[in-house]
């Protein structure tokens, strides 16, 4: 068990969320690109197999963008891997990033992740 864990915190889910996204290792293209890369945990700070992360964000200009025609623009889907870990690629977003990670058996947490240097994010910026 890892020692110093701390539980991510719950935020807003917002209303660009759209489920049914396809499993894609890149999330938004136009680069450069910047890789994400994390383990997924449990409350006993145990990494969890499996857990589906599902992302949407923001385009580079800051737009979301909802499209019949691409529905998984800037969305992804990925999976952990044996012990916990994802990884995906995509591009700095000109808002901010988010994502609801799920696991079977599993409440869905949603979450954010912010970025340095984004002054619309007030006390939250990290």
């Amino acid at each position: 068990m890892a020692t110093g864990c701390t539980p991510t915190p719950r935020d807003v889910q917002g209303p660009y969320y759209l489920p049914g996204v396809k499993h894609q290792h890149v999330v938004c293209r136009g680069g450069p690109y910047l890789l994400v890369t994390g383990t997924v945990r449990d409350t006993r700070c145990s990494p969890v197999a499996k857990a589906t992360l599902e992302v949407w964000q923001a385009d580079p200009t800051g737009c979301y963008k909802i499209n019949p025609q691409r529905p998984n623009f800037c969305r992804g889907k990925v999976r952990t891997d044996a012990r916990g870990r994802y990884s995906f690629l995509t591009v700095m977003p000109g808002q901010y990033g988010s994502g609801w990670i799920s696991a079977r058996r599993r409440r869905p947490l949603v979450t954010q992740l912010y970025f340095s240097g984004n002054a619309s994010l007030g006390e939250r910026d990290p």
